[in-house]
């Protein structure tokens, strides 16, 4: 994956998504008053569409509630793989 910074000065990474790209934005100073991840989505004409701010503190649950999510519904992926992705995106 490849790191930038934004116009914030915040380091962030996109993921290709159906001809757009998912942002994980890592942000310092959150809503929650505390680091958080930032989900957006950066529509075709090039808009970023607002998305939650998951404290970093609560990841791991929230990886693993992802996870559990598509194996409940019968998405058949690596636990391993998938978790080890999600961390990577948003620890790094």
């Amino acid at each position: 994956m490849n790191m930038q910074t934004d116009s914030s000065n915040q380091p962030y990474t996109a993921v290709e998504c159906y001809n757009k790209h998912i942002r994980l934005t890592y942000v310092k100073n959150s809503g929650w008053k505390v680091p958080a991840v930032r989900i957006q989505v950066r529509e075709g004409n090039g808009h970023l569409r607002q998305g939650p701010e998951i404290p970093v503190e609560i990841m791991g649950t929230v990886a693993s509630s992802l996870i559990d999510l598509l194996i409940k519904n019968g998405k058949s992926i690596s636990q391993d793989i998938l978790a080890r992705e999600i961390l990577k995106a948003i620890l790094k």
